[in-house]
């Protein structure tokens, strides 16, 4: 009896331990996501033509890889800009924050086309405000764009 519940014991430490570090590492994943997904400072490719901006984006980003992402929009903003949307330069909404400041960023929408190779996109340059969900002072999530 002594021993099943000494046993239990030590597996629920490790589990506990896990599941701890498993949160953590979610959480710097997230902030890391959100950079990857949305944040083209300085931009990767001229937005003068925005299609072909949003085409090679898309598919660098790995949003083509098994079916055709339909939507995305990349800030090409200085990052900590975006950052200071949760951490005074928002107004909390709900559970989002609505940046007080606009950004220069590219819509990107998907037109047609079979991944991984073949998505293509139209682009549109914006200057708007953004919508995120902040996690721990950074944002973790884009919401949308604000008129």
């Amino acid at each position: 009896m002594w021993s099943s519940k000494v046993s239990c014991s030590l597996l629920a430490h490790p589990a506990i331990l896990l599941g701890l570090l498993l949160v953590r590492s979610g959480e710097g994943q997230s902030r890391e996501a959100f950079v990857w997904k949305h944040i083209d400072y300085p931009k990767s490719y001229p937005t003068s033509h925005p299609d072909t901006y949003c085409t090679l984006m898309m598919m660098q980003r790995g949003m083509t890889r098994y079916v055709c992402k339909e939507t995305s929009t990349f800030i090409n903003d200085f990052p900590i800009s975006v950052v200071q949307v949760c951490r005074g330069r928002g107004t909390p909404s709900s559970n989002y924050f609505d940046s007080t400041d606009s950004f220069d960023m590219v819509l990107c929408r998907y037109t047609g086309g079979p991944p991984p190779y073949n998505c293509r996109y139209s682009g549109k340059p914006a200057h708007l405000r953004i919508r995120v969900t902040c996690t721990g002072n950074h944002p973790t999530h884009y919401v949308t764009q604000r008129t």
